[in-house]
Parts: structure tokens; sequence; C-alpha cells
């Protein structure tokens, strides 16, 4: 089966996203895009999430979430969900008064309603680190996500800041699948690069599995170029989206209205033969250095995050 290159990989999602079908598709995900950044609005203005985020409670890697889904569940807007190395372990809730920090709301079978900062919540949470782990892919971006927010961290990881708009985490849908069909697809990390106004924002792909080098790149880029097309349009054919919009929505400060830039990164296991692997799907894609970027990774004893090789920097 013959390879595309990093072009036609480009050329033929776009040409999917100007059909009937795809349009339609990138209405659908500027609405709910909208309304997501309407719901992180809110949280930023009420503070009470980054008051929370100030205090961490039994563990260091407890992490704020929110989903786009929650929006149509909830007639108050986003829900904030507390996340322990990939586990969901309950929501956080407005405080009850203004000066007491927010509600941790137990998951489910016996929830409970906790003050966060608490000493029982701060057992709660200890409690969680014993759970069960969940999927590896979910297990690795809960890994990944704290060093990310760790300092100092790794050099490998040194240019490279989670979103995190409201100080939450954000799962990003895209008008196009993980296959390169429209749909949904789910963005599994999404970091930024650079600093001051023209930062890049790079689509992470998480692999754990045997996926091969060249797989995961071309997934990357699918999920880059949706958003790619979401954000900036297509000239002459799709008028671009209100870029101040999504750079708030994707963790800047900056309201200008320029084009946005998105690169595409692909972290996958270092086994025997990869990198060479890496090198050759590289070429084929014929990639500029300023698009497409690959880390490669080792897990620790404890299955600590070991990046070991990064191919080339974003931006």
């Amino acid at each position: 089966m013959t390879r595309e290159n990093h072009n036609e990989i480009v050329e033929r999602i776009r040409r999917l996203l100007l059909t009937p079908d795809g349009k339609k598709k990138i209405r659908q995900r500027r609405s709910a895009s909208a309304r997501m950044a309407r719901g992180l609005q809110g949280l930023e203005a009420s503070g009470w999430v980054l008051k929370a985020s100030r205090r961490q409670v039994g563990s260091d890697q407890t992490v704020f979430t929110v989903r786009q889904g929650s929006l149509q569940n909830s007639e108050k807007g986003l829900v904030v969900f507390v996340e322990l190395c990939g586990n969901g372990v309950g929501t956080l809730l407005p405080p009850r008064s203004n000066r007491g920090y927010p509600i941790l709301r137990t998951t489910e079978p016996d929830p409970r309603e906790l003050e966060w900062a608490g000493r029982d919540a701060r057992e709660y949470i200890r409690a969680c680190s014993n759970m069960k782990q969940p999927s590896p892919e979910r297990d690795l971006q809960g890994v990944i996500l704290h060093d990310l927010l760790k300092s100092p961290k790794h050099e490998l990881l040194r240019n490279l800041w989670p979103v995190r708009p409201a100080n939450c985490l954000m799962e990003i849908p895209t008008a196009i699948q993980r296959r390169g069909q429209i749909g949904t697809g789910n963005i599994d990390l999404l970091v930024r690069t650079g600093r001051g106004r023209w930062p890049t924002f790079v689509i992470c792909e998480l692999k754990v599995d045997k996926t091969t080098p060249y797989d995961a790149m071309v997934q990357a880029i699918h999920y880059a170029v949706a958003l790619d097309v979401e954000v900036n349009g297509i000239a002459n054919e799709i008028e671009p989206a209100d870029r101040a919009l999504y750079r708030f929505l994707l963790g800047s400060n900056s309201t200008a209205q320029d084009p946005l830039r998105i690169g595409a990164m692909a972290i996958i296991p270092n086994r025997p033969g990869v990198e060479k692997a890496t090198h050759e799907a590289l070429d084929t894609l014929s990639a500029n250095s300023s698009w497409l970027d690959v880390m490669l990774f080792d897990r620790g004893e404890n299955g600590e995050f070991r990046p070991v090789l990064r191919m080339r920097d974003v931006g």
C-alpha cells in the first residue's frame, strides 16, 4: 500500500471538510467550542477552580478536567471533573461561602460532599491513589500531564505546557475521526510550545501499543488538519472562526485574530527498531520541522514516564 506524504494527507482531509457533511461538522464543532469557551470564561471569572488548584489535596497528581459533553447535561454550565492518574474520583462544586473552599463530590456508589482541603477530602484522595489503574493510554496521559506541570521538568519537555484554560484540562473533539473520516475524533493531549503572541498549539497523539510510527503520525496529522480548518477555515471556501475565542479556549491570553499555528506530535513507546522506523516515516511524510514532532518514551519500574528522544521541535 502506497504511503501518503504530509501534503497529500492535508489535502485529502481538507477536501473531506469541504463536502456538505464536512462543512456541517465544522459548524457543529464551532458551536460546541463557543459554548465551551463561555463555560470556561464563567469558571475563570468565579475563581473557585483556581483556588482549589493552588491547594493540593492528598496527591500532587490530581487534575481538574472539563468535557464538552457535560454542557448538554447541566443547566448550570460546565461540570468540573476531578481525576487522579487518569481515574475519575469525583466532581468539583462551588464553595458554600465566599471564604470557603470548593466542594468535592465523590464518585458513586456512595457519593459524599467533602470540603476541598479538609481532612476527609485528603483521606479520600489518598485512598483513591490505590485504585485500579485505568486503560494504559489513559494512565499514560495522566502521568505525562503530571510531568508537564511539575518544575523542574525533563529536558525534552522543557518547552511544552499543557493547555489549561481556567486551570482545567480539556477534552477536545475534532471533526475528523482517527482513520480520516468525517465524524468525531478525540485529541489525547493538547500542549502549547512557544511564548508570547505566537505559540504553536500541538496535538499530541499518545500510543502504548504497537501502532507504527507512520500510523501514529498520520492520526496526529488528521486531528491537526481538522482543528486547523475549524479555527482558521479554508481560503475562499470556509470563513475563519472567532480566533480570539479559540485562543482563550486553548489557554492563550492573546485576543489576536491572526491565524493560529497548529502542530502535531506522536508520542510512542521506544521499542527495538522504532527509532529507525520513525526516521523512515518522517522521510516518507517529508514533513517540515515546524509542523511535526515525534517523542519516544520508556516507562520506569514504578510507571514513571521517561522521554528518551525527540526527533525535532515544533515551532
